[in-house]
């Protein structure tokens, strides 16, 4: 990503150097320095750069193309969970959520007004160390799922 892109996603996040520095945990200065051409920013910077810059896209798109918001999906994610709620709780909430999002006529709508218009996302970028997580999880359950057939 070249300076000039990197201050044009920068600003059309609406990001600071200070708010995008923030985000990033890292000071102004590297941010500026960026910017400058002095140093390159990291991969993981741009995939989240990217990132975002996409959701942002999708975000307008749909805005834009007059489908309702769904009431119901905004009351399932209004739960938002604390360190107090079980891992198996919060799992039950997101089965309750991706188990919405199959059958509301009004997601999939909505779903499929992003997926004509979009190319697919990218996961959001992660460190290695949330990367291996996620992919040993997806293991044991695909592990769990498999031993549970064939009993």
């Amino acid at each position: 990503m070249s300076p000039e892109e990197l201050i044009a996603t920068r600003q059309r996040l609406g990001l600071t150097h200070d708010g995008m520095a923030a985000e990033l945990n890292l000071t102004p200065a590297v941010v500026i320095a960026w910017e400058r051409g002095r140093i390159k920013p990291a991969r993981r910077v741009v995939q989240w750069l990217t990132w975002r810059a996409g959701m942002l896209d999708r975000d307008a798109a749909l805005a834009a193309s007059g489908l309702p918001e769904c009431a119901e999906l905004h009351a399932l994610h209004a739960g938002k969970s604390t360190d107090a709620e079980s891992s198996r709780d919060r799992r039950t909430r997101m089965d309750a959520v991706l188990a919405h999002l199959a059958q509301c006529p009004a997601c999939i709508a909505r779903r499929r007004y992003i997926e004509e218009r979009f190319p697919p996302m990218p996961r959001p970028p992660m460190a290695t160390s949330v990367r291996l997580l996620v992919w040993a999880f997806d293991l044991f359950t695909r592990a769990r799922t498999w031993i549970r057939r064939k009993l």
